[in-house]
């Protein structure tokens, strides 16, 4: 991963903004305008609600780079010493891929989430969905043969692994837990 990709940036400063925009309008309600001070606490509101949304939206992508930096790392490691040959932070059109591993002819994009849990809340469909087709996005886009969705801090619940056994996921082909575990699917794909 390129140390200079950083695509939470302009978040973070509209967060900064919304956040010491909303102080300065209530000050200057206050002081200035007295008929107006409801209509500036609103506003001063929704600036504060806006900027906390996108801190805390921007904490979240700055937690998912260090995942990925740390595990990129350690799996680097792992699967050079198993054979395989390992680029990291190859940058395509639709953002960085965190992992391009090849071996012989089989080549395959890892896309590193830090997801807790995969397909046991309902509520995260929409962001499993968005990571699914960044993956094969990003398999396209380098040709490569194969595309694995790794979640090193993945949890499995019973619920999970009853869907994996009923309807395993191929496409991207999803591996929960370390390092390790990415190596052996990846050597099993390569044999």
């Amino acid at each position: 991963m390129a140390a200079s990709y950083a695509p939470w940036r302009r978040q973070l400063l509209l967060a900064r903004l919304l956040l010491t925009g909303a102080p300065a309008a209530l000050v200057f309600g206050f002081l200035w305008h007295r008929d107006a001070y409801l209509w500036l606490g609103a506003l001063a509101g929704g600036c504060l609600f806006v900027g906390l949304w996108l801190l805390r939206q921007v904490r979240s992508r700055q937690y998912g780079q260090r995942i990925e930096s740390r595990h990129s790392r350690l799996a680097a490691d792992h699967l050079r010493g198993m054979g395989f040959t390992v680029r990291c932070g190859q940058m395509t059109r639709y953002g960085d891929v965190d992992m391009v591993v090849s071996r012989g002819p089989m080549s395959a994009t890892v896309e590193i989430k830090a997801f807790h849990y995969w397909r046991s809340r309902f509520r995260d469909r929409g962001r499993q969905q968005r990571a699914r087709q960044q993956a094969r996005r990003q398999r396209e886009q380098l040709g490569a043969q194969v595309c694995v969705l790794w979640l090193p801090t993945a949890r499995s619940t019973w619920l999970s692994r009853l869907l994996d056994l009923i309807m395993p996921e191929m496409q991207p082909l999803v591996v929960r837990g370390s390092a390790r575990k990415l190596g052996v699917v990846l050597d099993e794909m390569a044999d």
